[in-house]
């Protein structure tokens, strides 16, 4: 507990649990970037707020009539402003947020904001198996930063049982959130029924991944959310991956082509309703302006579905490796000897999200070439997935711990 307050943490208990309320990032002179971020936000949020102003204020003035330009102005307007207040939100967080951490009897809570004002998110306690301390990737001038207040910054990540991962006081240094993750594991003893040796352990790691590299380590034991099917002969294992579905497997791309096609869909409406109504200049212009970005929508809506619907096999048979995987698309087969394989892991995907690579997993051969696939899918299901046929091609099965059949 002293370590804690050392840091400047508060801890109060109570008889329901303790809440962490974490001090104000130590940024040192980067606080002042955030300034600047605020900054952008005002300007990038300004102009659509000024011209939806106007529009309402010309509404009003012209008792309802309005022209199709300024209609269709202002349906692409109200985006650029939601953008900008979000990265205002985010620039005010960051420079006088806090992040409060709270175990109850039964829930994991998170807060995120200034004052009173933020962001509440909430998971159940008793699913809580993983907290991992994670790097955040800072970047100066398009490097990474090895020096200074932002070299140490990371997030706490709680993973669960049969839920979704929580990321948890980004933005704070290591050493902080590494004690914080140890004295919510210590409070949350293992429950591990001795009469069933069978039964799950829910016993909470704490795992520290800065400084590792994270694409190369083993995973041995297989994610609690996983559902991957694991078959084992004397000379084979078998690795059967069902479809992640379409919000997990499509790292968020599903929902964003939804929403792309959705707002396509009122714009569409509303260019047809006063082409209809007698508009007609321009109208080719807008025709295939709508056009292109309803192609934009229909590929990322594929793209998703390929995503979440897509299932493979890998095996490792008498020293060969095999890859199936089908997908919207159509199939994939590959074959690699055990002695063309130089190395099977994690990387980057041609895919990125927010300017962060997606993961998959990769096949590289002595050749020099790379075959990826599963892009999307749970991060530590792709490094389970990549120990197992690492392990695998090495000579010796996996004991029980390794896998789930």
């Amino acid at each position: 507990m002293s370590d804690l307050r050392d840091f400047g943490i508060e801890v109060v208990e109570s008889d329901d649990g303790v809440r962490y309320q974490l001090p104000l990032r130590p940024l040192g002179h980067y606080r002042a970037a955030c300034l600047v971020l605020i900054l952008f936000g005002l300007i990038f949020a300004g102009f659509p707020a000024f011209f939806i102003s106007s529009f309402v204020r010309g509404f009003a003035g012209n008792q309802g009539n309005v022209g199709i330009m300024a209609i269709l102005t202002l349906a692409f307007e109200v985006p650029f402003l939601l953008g900008g207040l979000a990265v205002i939100a985010f620039g005010l967080v960051i420079m006088a947020g806090r992040s409060m951490i709270e175990v109850t009897s039964t829930q994991l809570i998170s807060f995120e904001g200034v004052g009173s004002l933020g962001w509440t998110r909430r998971r159940p306690l008793e699913r809580l198996r993983k907290l991992k301390v994670e790097g955040m990737a800072a970047k100066k001038d398009g490097k990474p930063v090895t020096e200074g207040p932002l070299a140490e910054l990371a997030a706490l990540r709680a993973e669960f049982k049969s839920a979704k991962p929580l990321l948890v006081a980004p933005g704070y240094p290591r050493s902080w959130l590494r004690v914080v993750a140890e004295d919510i594991a210590r409070r949350r003893p293992d429950t591990e029924d001795v009469l069933d040796p069978e039964a799950e352990s829910t016993k909470v790691q704490v795992v520290d991944e800065v400084g590792k590299n994270l694409d190369l380590e083993d995973y041995p034991d297989q994610p609690a959310d996983s559902h991957v099917r694991v078959e084992r002969q004397p000379d084979s294992v078998v690795l059967t991956i069902p479809p992640a579905g379409l919000r997990r497997g499509s790292n968020g791309l599903f929902g964003f082509a939804i929403l792309w096609c959705g707002f396509m869909a009122v714009f569409t409406s509303i260019v047809v309703f006063f082409a209809g109504a007698g508009m007609r200049d321009g109208f080719g212009l807008f025709l295939a302006f709508i056009v292109a970005f309803w192609g934009i929508g229909i590929a990322l809506l594929l793209a998703a579905i390929n995503m979440g619907r897509r299932q493979a096999v890998l095996a490792v048979v008498d020293g060969t490796l095999m890859v199936y995987q089908t997908g919207l698309f159509g199939a994939k087969r590959h074959e690699w000897p055990k002695d063309s394989v130089a190395s099977i892991r994690t990387g980057p995907s041609s895919m990125e999200v927010n300017e962060v690579p997606v993961l998959e997993l990769q096949i590289h051969s002595n050749n020099g070439t790379k075959v990826g696939l599963l892009a999307g899918r749970n991060v530590d299901e792709l490094r389970w997935l990549a120990t197992m046929l690492r392990r695998s091609l090495q000579g010796p099965q996996l004991n029980e711990k390794g896998s789930r059949s």
